[in-house]
Order: structure tokens, then C-alpha cells, then sequence
């Protein structure tokens, strides 16, 4: 447990520096921690960050479609369906990609 806090401590200073190398590194961090504790919230949360900055906007996309069991693509209908209090939101593929592509 304390290599992994020690992980995230380091991988939180990466970030902080605000450069693309330091981000990576933090990212290579935060993947060792998360291959030890699968599901620490604030891991997965910087994991998400250093994703963002880095723009690898699938990777975000393919992380959160892993850890949020409401958000998933339909095999027939080619379609992602998030639903949230009994209400479904139905977007194509190409809808999502175009949102993704706007981010970036």
C-alpha cells in the first residue's frame, strides 16, 4: 500500500509540471498503481487527466465505457446508450465521434 501512495504522490507532482513527458511518466505511474488497486477513485480520476491533457480521447472514452456499467454499445444497432433514472439517451457511433473529435 505505501508504494502505491507513493506512486500517486509522484504521479501528482508529474502532473503538476504541466509537460508532455512528465505526463506520460505520470501516466505510466498511475497504470502500475491501478494494475495493484484496480479501483482507487482518485487514481482513475488522474489516470483520466493525464489522458485528457495527453488528447487520447478514446482511451478516455474506452475507460469510461469500462467503469460505467450504463454506458454501452449495442451490437445491433450500432448505437451508445447511457440511461440514467429510468430515461435512455440513444446516440449513433458517429454522433459520439463527432463529440469526441470537437473536444480535441
Amino acid at each position: 500500500m505505501q508504494m502505491v501512495e507513493r506512486y500517486v504522490r509522484d504521479a501528482k507532482m508529474l502532473i503538476e509540471m504541466e509537460e508532455q513527458r512528465d505526463t506520460v511518466a505520470a501516466l505510466r505511474l498511475l497504470e502500475a498503481t491501478l494494475a495493484i488497486l484496480p479501483r482507487i477513485e482518485l487514481t482513475l480520476e488522474l489516470k483520466a487527466w493525464c489522458l485528457l491533457s495527453l488528447r487520447r480521447l478514446k482511451e478516455v472514452f474506452d475507460m469510461l465505457s469500462h467503469y460505467i456499467p450504463s454506458l454501452e454499445i449495442g451490437s445491433d444497432d450500432e448505437s451508445l446508450t447511457g440511461s440514467s433514472d429510468n430515461s435512455s439517451t440513444q446516440l449513433s457511433r458517429e454522433q459520439v465521434n463527432i463529440s469526441l473529435e470537437g473536444l480535441g
